[in-house]
């Protein structure tokens, strides 16, 4: 199938990839505001950090922030397809800490871990093939390669969400 960049048309790849971009990011943008902000019928941020400190993350107040703020702006980015590769990490390393801390111990398909792990496999795939032509990124190379790309992404989303968990387990 041949792409807008070749072409100058809108394909159903491109469009396709649009898609199985900006919903999981959505997704995660609005969970992330549903968190640190409250909206869309979220807990106040109180309830967020006691949760936090449930899971054992200490302390609790600091990542419940770094978990909101990277939920908002990864969940944006990848949307937008901008900084795709930053955005995709950014997912991973939060879904991961998701599953494994707080989906897992609970019977992961009883508390929606099948969602969480979804959205964190839907980056990592984004990782893989890019974000498409219909995206910010359309015309931008991040880094020699699209290999190195992929690697840079799934190096440091998956890396530094397994620090984090590594941290938590510490305390």
């Amino acid at each position: 199938m041949t792409t807008t960049a070749s072409t100058g048309r809108t394909t159903a790849a491109d469009v396709g990839l649009l898609i199985l971009r900006a919903v999981p990011g959505l997704v995660v943008a609005v969970r992330g505001t549903n968190e640190l902000l409250g909206w869309f019928g979220g807990n106040n941020f109180a309830a967020d950090v006691h949760y936090y400190a449930s899971l054992g993350y200490t302390p609790a107040k600091l990542w419940a922030i770094v978990s909101g703020v990277t939920e908002i702006g990864g969940g944006l980015l990848l949307a937008l397809g901008l900084l795709t590769p930053l955005a995709t990490a950014a997912v991973m390393g939060v879904m991961l800490n998701a599953v494994v801390a707080g989906e897992i111990p609970y019977g992961f398909l009883r508390v929606g871990g099948d969602l969480v792990a979804a959205i964190g496999l839907a980056a990592i795939g984004i990782a893989f093939t890019g974000p498409g032509t219909i995206s910010f990124d359309r015309y931008r190379s991040w880094l020699p390669g699209k290999l190195n790309s992929t690697v840079f992404s799934l190096v440091l989303g998956l890396g530094l969400g397994a620090v984090v968990l590594i941290i938590r387990a510490a305390r």
